[in-house]
């Protein structure tokens, strides 16, 4: 017959392939569905109509012809007032922008600073989801981030993109005065103006600009930066 009497050895080799293998069963607990579901409400894709020049070298000739240029905001108040780049902006004729449900509004803009390249847009109404801004101050090389926008002009379907990574560079010069941040999430077209969000869902940066060698950057909002967003807001950003 065989020899039933426990062997402590046996037993430690069972515990521990049980228990690898309700880790492996379990659920990883990955945190970034649930941040994509509480930031994407309050992301807006922003279509600018804007004219372009174009010139008929044959006859000599030089048009403006219109044109839609699309960019990404931020909602960061409940009623209304939306963030994003002022390059986004500057040269509409007329903005509007596609929230989460498929709605379009009219956007005006409240003000834009070319410097810190920020701009505020404002919609009518009220109780509109949105997320708090502010706190870049602390963040860290390394530290979580998640990117969000419109990215390729497709999120006026809702089709947001959203891209994961982490800080990696802090206060970089970009001249005029500007520090920027460096991120691994990846900016596509069209992202321009989006949140760049830390793990809690807060808004510590806007998405600005890709390099010459592909890095992502995005616009801190420290306290200058948040100071920009109040003047331009009258105070009504907080």
């Amino acid at each position: 017959m065989p020899n039933l009497k426990p062997n402590p050895a046996n037993l430690l080799c069972v515990m521990t392939i049980l228990v690898a293998a309700a880790v492996i069963s379990a659920p990883h607990g990955d945190p970034i569905p649930a941040l994509a579901a509480k930031i994407s409400p309050a992301v807006v894709a922003v279509e600018c109509d804007i004219l372009i020049e174009v010139t008929d070298e044959e006859a000599g000739t030089t048009m403006l012809l219109p044109a839609v240029a699309a960019g990404s905001g931020v909602i960061v108040t409940g009623d209304g007032l939306i963030v994003t780049n002022h390059h986004v902006v500057e040269d509409a004729i007329s903005i509007h922008v596609t929230l989460y449900n498929g709605t379009r509004a009219q956007a005006r803009l409240l003000g834009s600073d070319p410097d810190a390249d920020l701009a505020v847009l404002e919609i009518a109404g009220s109780g509109y989801p949105h997320l708090p801004a502010g706190g870049a101050d602390s963040l860290a090389l390394g530290q979580s981030v998640v990117s969000m926008g419109n990215g390729h002009g497709l999120g006026r379907n809702g089709d947001l993109s959203l891209t994961a990574g982490v800080v990696s560079g802090l206060r970089r010069p970009v001249g005029s005065g500007r520090v920027w941040y460096e991120m691994d999430a990846p900016i596509y077209p069209g992202c321009s103006g989006g949140p760049v969000c830390d793990m809690s869902g807060r808004v510590v940066g806007i998405n600005v600009a890709v390099s010459s060698f592909l890095k992502p950057f995005f616009i801190p909002l420290d306290r200058a930066n948040m100071e920009v967003l109040r003047r331009l807001s009258s105070g009504r950003i907080r």
